[in-house]
């Protein structure tokens, strides 16, 4: 088998010949069999480290923005932060990469930002616990969130009517309604008049006491009452008298009471003088009839007009000491007491109703929101809360707070260099797991 190499011929004794002259090549013959492969050699001695070589130009230097703002200008390199693609409550850092007057959020402007994502490196051992540092500043307001939705309007009392029967119907925002049983106890008949007793001398001036201000009729309540000023409501038919955080009630009409049987007729009284009180004004009527009365808020007095002139029923004053009572006159026979009307006795609030409750004894329940009122054998639903509504139509947006201040600006530091010192917000660059296009 011819080989590709040549072979050397070797004499077997002696000095070797002189060199003969070269013969003519041979034909090329053919290619033999690829022989076996033959086993891997040892691998050599490392090569000694090549010579570092130059380092590359530095990236384009990154420039804090702050937070992105609409219309605002920027360049290739400038860097922004507002809200990220997947969470609109986390901010990310927003790169620009193509120059833009901005007018749309970084998150739907794919074209001139990109999203800063650093790549996750692997899960460090646990370190030791570290000395409790000094408590940091308090970082800067964030952004004011959307207004949120507004609840529908819940059920409630929109009018209470008296039926003049001795119960009250309650209206509800809803069209229901709701009616109470009979309030009113019967009435008895009128006692007879007695004879009017002498007058009494006049004692020294009182102390200044409290007056009630009566405002007269109103279909509503007034909007902001005073302490101890009252009127009667003619829509609910209740006087009532403002106690300086609510108001009470004074009196309320009631269903005529069957009448009681008559009294034996006694001596007859002197004849009564009927009083037109007109309330307080602050100057006396200009044009008074006879008996009209009312209560002067600047003078402090209590005046009746006799006809011809202005007297006084009361004013206010130091209180003296009780002048003598006169001599009681003769005392007519009293008619039969009719039986006394029940009013509500309101008990508050509770989470449980009273265990021995009595007659017309009313509360709310804060656990089930029903007001109840008792009987006389069971509660009976005076009111209740409504259900809460279905959720509102989302409100506008609230305006955008003030831009918080800038964050900390990137130094470029170029190629990452081992053992190279760097402190927080410098930035380099070498391989990564995720790209970031700039």
């Amino acid at each position: 088998m011819l080989r590709p190499v040549p072979v050397a011929m070797y004499a077997l004794n002696g000095q070797p010949g002189p060199q003969g002259i070269p013969g003519e090549i041979g034909p090329q013959g053919p290619i033999g069999l690829t022989g076996p492969q033959g086993t891997e050699g040892k691998e050599g001695p490392q090569g000694n480290q090549g010579i570092q070589g130059v380092q590359g130009v530095a990236g384009t230097g990154l420039i804090n923005k702050g937070n992105w703002t609409s219309g605002f200008s920027y360049v290739n390199g400038d860097y922004v932060f507002d809200r990220s693609t997947g969470n609109a409550s986390v901010n990310s850092m927003w790169i620009c990469q193509v120059a833009v007057s901005s007018i749309t959020q970084p998150y739907l402007d794919g074209t001139h930002w990109v999203e800063f994502q650093a790549p996750t490196g692997p899960q460090g051992n646990q370190g030791v616990q570290g000395l409790q540092g000094d408590k940091g500043d308090t970082g800067p307001t964030g952004l004011t969130g959307s207004t949120g939705l507004t609840g529908a309007q819940g059920n409630g009392i929109v009018q209470t009517i008296n039926n003049g029967n001795g119960t009250y119907t309650f209206k509800y925002t809803d069209n229901s309604q709701f009616t109470t049983s009979d309030l009113t106890g019967p009435q008895g008949s009128q006692g007879l008049q007695g004879i009017q007793g002498l007058t009494g001398t006049t004692g020294a001036a009182g102390l200044n006491g409290v007056s009630i201000s009566w405002l007269g009729t109103l279909a509503l309540r007034p909007t902001t009452p005073s302490l101890n000023q009252a009127y009667y409501n003619s829509a609910t038919k209740l006087a009532e008298i403002w106690n300086g955080s609510g108001w009470g009630t004074l009196a309320k009409d009631g269903a005529t009471g069957t009448t009681g049987s008559a009294g034996s007729t006694g001596s007859a009284g002197l004849n009564g003088i009927s009083v037109q009180w007109l309330g307080t004004l602050s100057s006396r009527p200009v044009s008074p009839s006879l008996n009209q009365a009312y209560y002067n808020d600047v003078t402090k007095i209590s005046e009746i007009w006799n006809g011809s002139s202005w007297n006084t029923i009361a004013q206010d004053g130091i209180m003296g000491a009780t002048g003598a009572t006169g001599a009681t006159g003769a005392t007519g026979a009293n008619g039969t007491n009719g039986t006394n009307g029940t009013s509500l006795q309101w008990l508050g609030t509770r989470t449980t109703p009273p265990s021995s409750p009595t007659l017309n004894q009313a509360y709310y329940n804060s656990a089930d929101k029903i007001s109840y009122v008792y009987g006389g054998s069971s509660w009976t639903i005076l009111a209740q809360d409504g259900a809460t509504g279905a959720t509102g139509a989302q409100g506008i947006q609230g305006p955008i707070g003030p831009q918080g201040p800038a964050g900390t600006g990137l130094v470029n530091k170029g190629n990452w260099s081992s053992a190279a010192a760097y402190v927080p917000g410098d930035y380099v660059f070498d391989r990564s797991l995720v790209i970031v296009k700039i």
